[in-house]
């Protein structure tokens, strides 16, 4: 299932690891000077995937650039709740800076998608970021 403008429909596409995809291109050894994301809310599966089963990709990454989507409905797939999802962030946040990531930008993401915003811990949160990931 994608969650379209409309709502949710069924798809059907080929899907790969972040592994996967670097092993295809034959880029096993070679230094990725930026990695961008932008796979709607998946992100953070792909992060968790490559620290569980090939943490060695990330010697090779300088920059890491990503959407991130914290509002719930992103988040069907998963069955996660929002409070699942902030802890779910929190442990990549901490994966990417034992890999010596440090957060360089953070910009939330404004337009239509602002009527998502949502209140956490008595602040305002936007749904969406772009955050820029540099190595240090």
């Amino acid at each position: 299932k994608v969650m379209s403008y409309l709502g949710r429909r069924n798809i059907t596409c080929k899907v790969d690891t972040l592994s996967g995809v670097i092993a295809r291109l034959n880029h096993t050894d070679a230094v990725i000077d930026i990695l961008k994301m932008d796979i709607e809310g998946s992100e953070l599966d792909v992060l968790l995937d490559v620290a569980k089963n090939n943490p060695d990709i990330f010697k090779n990454i300088n920059q890491i650039l990503m959407e991130i989507h914290t509002i719930e409905d992103y988040y069907w797939h998963t069955g996660n709740s929002r409070n699942t999802t902030v802890a779910d962030y929190w442990q990549v946040v901490q994966l990417l800076k034992c890999h010596g990531y440090r957060l360089l930008h953070s910009n939330h993401i404004r337009g239509w998608l602002g009527k998502f915003n949502f209140e956490l811990n008595g602040k305002t949160r936007s749904c969406c970021y772009e955050t820029t990931w540099i190595k240090v």
